[in-house]
């Protein structure tokens, strides 16, 4: 008789009044399959399964939800990735249980757990355990540290949300915000908005740091609107489906006003840049810019004069023709790919009121200094 306490996985703890959490086993081996769903049935979990092929689990994930699966890569010679494909796109979190090793995996699952055959149904349990249980590293790394909104939530509203977050890498590729239905919280890096599409894309109209958050429309009566997104500066996020934070803010009052206090920052930086933009000459407005990105990301920005051009709705010759500028008077220095903002202060008084006029402290600060957005307006100025 097994001596091994109920499993719990992201807080939900079996008791009377609550099923236990549902495992689906996706593998075509039956003897590996009984193996694992009887050791996690000892361990008081919800079997869903085995199923031993493709079109079986996608038919059973659609009819029933389990809160995590394991899943065999190669199911009679087919390989299951459009079961990794459905779970991803349900939020559901899941281990890859397999003979392959992870260099052979995708790039997008690079980051799933593997638990490599041959190996002992206890050990994988163990892994369940330690990845979905909170009791291993993986949940402590995919929590928030830094972001100012999620930073500052009162310990119910953490709760609710940290049991449905992903820590993810955006990358540097140009997407639109109607391709995710996740709302994402900076944890690292920027990101810069701009309008249009695939095949046109204007210049920044925004930048989002620690102090915000990056999201298509919440109301899907609203529709979505044609921003363009880039990551920069090694960019990592705080990824919540959008069902789930519209659920929580619903009964959140902290979370709503965290949410609209950053939405009218956003909408006053939207209007300032359209001001700088009509207004200021070339080497303020890019001044402003490294400023902005540099109270994100600190005072070493990566960023091509290319990419400073296409952000700026410029040639890269006027880019390159400013940056000599700023740098001439000592306020920057600029090598192949990278900006280092050298005399702040200097810089600030070149820009004038495009930047300081407004300034508050650097979004950074907030989180670094373990506070959120309550104690101060939102930045305009600094973060516009």
């Amino acid at each position: 008789m097994s001596t091994h306490a109920p499993l719990s996985i992201n807080g939900l703890a079996p008791s009377k009044s609550r099923p236990p959490p549902k495992v689906l086993v996706v593998e075509d081996d039956f003897f590996i399959a009984q193996d694992i769903s009887n050791e996690l049935a000892r361990r008081g979990l919800g079997v869903m399964g085995p199923i031993a092929d493709s079109r079986s689990a996608l038919d059973l994930i659609t009819k029933e939800r389990p809160d995590l699966a394991i899943l065999d890569i190669n199911l009679g010679g087919q390989m299951a990735y459009d079961v990794a494909d459905a779970l991803t796109s349900l939020h559901i979190p899941f281990i890859f249980a397999s003979g392959y090793t992870r260099t052979s995996l995708p790039s997008r699952y690079q980051d799933v757990p593997l638990v490599e055959k041959p190996y002992r149904s206890q050990d994988l349990v163990q892994h369940v355990k330690s990845r979905f249980a909170g009791e291993g590293p993986r949940q402590d790394a995919a929590w928030p540290r830094r972001n100012a909104i999620l930073h500052a939530l009162p310990l119910s509203d953490v709760q609710e949300l940290r049991r449905h977050a992903r820590l993810v890498r955006p990358g540097e590729r140009l997407r639109p915000l109607s391709e995710t239905r996740d709302v994402l919280f900076p944890e690292s890096g920027f990101c810069t908005l701009a309008l249009g599409n695939h095949a046109t894309i204007g210049p920044q109209v925004a930048m989002v740091g620690l102090e915000g958050v990056v999201a298509a429309p919440f109301s899907p009566t609203v529709g979505h609107p044609p921003w363009i997104a880039a990551w920069h500066g090694e960019a990592e996020a705080i990824a919540i489906p959008s069902e789930v934070l519209v659920a929580v803010a619903a009964r959140s009052p902290d979370l709503q006003e965290r949410l609209a206090l950053f939405h009218r920052s956003l909408m006053l930086q939207i209007a300032w840049t359209a001001q700088v933009n009509a207004t200021l000459d070339l080497p303020r407005r890019l001044g402003r810019w490294i400023l902005m990105a540099a109270d994100r990301c600190g005072d070493r920005v990566r960023i091509t004069h290319a990419e400073l051009g296409r952000l700026l709705g410029v040639r890269r010759a006027g880019v390159t023709t400013s940056m000599h500028v700023l740098e001439g008077e000592g306020w920057i220095r600029s090598t192949r790919g990278l900006v280092v903002l050298r005399k702040r202060a200097g810089l600030e008084r070149f820009v004038g009121p495009g930047y300081s006029d407004l300034g508050c402290t650097a979004p950074a600060g907030h989180a670094e200094a373990g506070h959120g957005l309550d104690e101060a307006e939102p930045c305009v100025g600094r973060v516009s």
